[in-house]
C-alpha cells in the first residue's frame, strides 16, 4: 500500500490543477465528434472503451508500467500490486546485442520459439520484459521513450504526449528526486508519470489507477464541452467505465512489452485528420 504522503503527491500530480496542459488535447476525440461518430453518452462510452481495450490508452498504460520498473532501485517483479521484489539474474544476449523483434519478446525466464532465452531490457541486451535497476536507468527510460514515440499515430499525438510529458517533468521538480535528471528529452507523458511515481515509492497499481482515471476524465471533459453532454451524462459514463479502468490497471501492471499492440484504426485516423479540422478547439 502506498504511503499516505506519497499518495497525496500522486493525487496532486494527476489533478486538473497540475500544470501539464492536458485540457488542451483531445487525442482525436474532437474529430470523432465533428464527424458525428460520438453524439451521445452511449457512443462516448463505446469510444473510450475501445481506447482502453485496444487503443492508445492501453499502450500508454503498459509503457507507464515499464517506466515505473525502469526507474526503480532494483529490478521489479510485476505483481498486480506492483510491489518491489529482488532483481532476477540477468541473462547474456546470445545474439551479442541488438533488439529482438517486438513480437518475439517474452517475460523474463521464458523462451522464444527457437528456444533462446531472451535478455532483460537495456541497450545492448535487447528489449526484454523487465527493466533493470543494476543497469543504466537513463538508458532504459530513453529506450522506452523512443518506443512510446514510435507508437504514436500522428504528429499531433506526438506533440500531445511530449508537451504534456515535458510539462509534467518541469512541474514535478518541486518534488526533487534524482530520477528527474535521468529522464529523456522529450519525455512522453506515460514515461514521465511512471518513472516519477516509482522514484517517490508510489505503488504501480495506484499509479496506473490514478493515471487511467485522469485520462478517462479528460476524454469525458472533451465530450461534455463539444457534444455537448450534460454533467450527469458525463458522470454516468465515468461510473460505467470504472470496471474497465480497474481491469486495465491490473493487466498493465503485469504486462510486458510483448503485450504491446493496438487495433483502433478509427481513433488513429481521427488523430491524423484533426490537423485539417476547421474550426477546432483542441490541439489534437
Amino acid at each position: 500500500m502506498t504511503d499516505p504522503a506519497a499518495l497525496q503527491k500522486l493525487i496532486t500530480w494527476l489533478s486538473p490543477a497540475f500544470p501539464v496542459g492536458a485540457f488542451a488535447w483531445s487525442a482525436g476525440l474532437e474529430t470523432a465528434i465533428a464527424d458525428r461518430r460520438v453524439t451521445d453518452s452511449e457512443r462516448l462510452q463505446n469510444w473510450i472503451e475501445g481506447a482502453l481495450a485496444h487503443g492508445g490508452i492501453r499502450t500508454d498504460a503498459i509503457l507507464l508500467a515499464q517506466a515505473w520498473r525502469a526507474a526503480g532501485e532494483t529490478a521489479l517483479g510485476a505483481g498486480t500490486t506492483g510491489r518491489r521484489e529482488p532483481p532476477p539474474t540477468p541473462v547474456p544476449s546470445p545474439q551479442g546485442g541488438g533488439r529482438p523483434a517486438l513480437g518475439s519478446l517474452r517475460p523474463t525466464g521464458t523462451e522464444h520459439a527457437d528456444g533462446v532465452s531472451l535478455p532483460l531490457a537495456g541497450r545492448g541486451q535487447g528489449w526484454g520484459s523487465t527493466a533493470t535497476g543494476y543497469g543504466d536507468r537513463a538508458t532504459a527510460l530513453s529506450d522506452l521513450a523512443d518506443l512510446s514515440l514510435a507508437l504514436t499515430a500522428s504528429r499531433e499525438r506526438w506533440m500531445e504526449t511530449t508537451i504534456t510529458g515535458d510539462n509534467y517533468v518541469l512541474a514535478a521538480k518541486h518534488w526533487p528526486t534524482d530520477i528527474l535528471a535521468r529522464l529523456p528529452q522529450p519525455c512522453p507523458y506515460p514515461i514521465a508519470v511512471g518513472a516519477i511515481a516509482a522514484a517517490h515509492d508510489i505503488e504501480l497499481i495506484d499509479t496506473l489507477l490514478a493515471w487511467l482515471t485522469a485520462t478517462v476524465h479528460g476524454q469525458i471533459s472533451v465530450a461534455v464541452r463539444l457534444v455537448p453532454l450534460g454533467q450527469s451524462d458525463g458522470l454516468s459514463v465515468l461510473v460505467a467505465l470504472e470496471p474497465r479502468v480497474a481491469a486495465l490497471a491490473a493487466s498493465a501492471a503485469t504486462a510486458t512489452l510483448a503485450d504491446l499492440g493496438a487495433i483502433a484504426y478509427a481513433a488513429d485516423i481521427a488523430q491524423m485528420r484533426h490537423e485539417t479540422l476547421e474550426p477546432r478547439i483542441f490541439r489534437s
